[in-house]
């Protein structure tokens, strides 16, 4: 064990976008593409077929599902997005886990 070692991990980037209902600017986080088809798969996979889930971890789920909207709607490769969220989906559908 190291008390010396620091880990800075993070799972996306921030950008700055304008919000589509009142037009201000914020900063967001969005992901690399394959990383929308991780989010999505799993969150589908945890929601509807995992048992034992609690209320609060469902919460936590969603909430982490309501994070792709920043990358469908604000990501420069929209298209690669969006073909990874369906994959997920299909992959959730077809119960495909593992690497993609």
């Amino acid at each position: 064990m190291f008390s010396n070692i620091l880990l800075n991990h993070a799972l996306g980037n921030l950008v700055s976008g304008r919000s589509v209902l009142t037009f201000k600017k914020s900063l967001r986080i969005i992901h690399v593409p394959i990383r929308t088809f991780y989010i999505t798969r799993n969150g589908l996979f945890l929601l509807f077929k995992h048992k034992g889930l609690s209320g609060e971890m469902k919460k936590d789920v969603i909430r982490c599902m309501k994070i792709l909207k920043n990358d469908l709607i604000y990501h420069p490769q929209l298209t690669q997005v969006y073909i990874n969220v369906m994959k997920g989906f299909f992959a959730f559908c077809f119960n495909k886990m593992g690497k993609k």
